[in-house]
């Protein structure tokens, strides 16, 4: 049986100590929060960065192979449109983002008088906030006949 002096300190609710504590930790598990959900934001932008890069250099290497002997090297520019909703708008914005892709082509041996099989090397560069990020794709076309 609980006797009237512990009966009185139920009643009386809880002290401003025990609130501050309640929330300093309610506010220290949002910023914690917050701040996952922000590096994985960001997380996803490098992968979806790297992710179009690889397709872009995959692109380029499948045409080069298709090509065979006679590569050639190149530079130029490919661009990736994304959509970006803002609130309050009533249609998506698009922005336009570079993918800078290079083809070099290297002898792999000295020349001979048959062709030997040439080194194609597909780099593909673009942004990752403020750095370069770069995709690179190497492989050997042979001398068909």
């Amino acid at each position: 049986m609980l006797d009237s002096s512990s009966m009185s300190s139920l009643r009386r609710g809880m002290s401003l100590l025990e609130i501050v504590v309640a929330l300093t930790l309610f506010g220290g598990m949002a910023v914690t929060l917050t701040s996952v959900w922000v590096a994985h934001a960001k997380s996803l932008e490098h992968s979806l960065n790297r992710l179009v890069a690889t397709d872009f250099a995959t692109s380029v290497m499948n045409e080069c192979m298709a090509e065979g002997y006679h590569v050639t090297e190149r530079n130029e520019r490919l661009w990736m449109e994304r959509a970006s909703y803002e609130p309050g708008r009533t249609s998506d914005t698009f922005q336009r983002e570079p993918f800078d892709v290079a083809v070099a082509v290297y002898e792999t041996a000295p020349p001979s008088n048959v062709p030997t099989p040439r080194r194609v090397r597909v780099v593909v560069q673009f942004d990752e906030s403020g750095r370069r990020g770069q995709v690179e794709l190497e492989s050997y076309v042979n001398w068909e006949g």
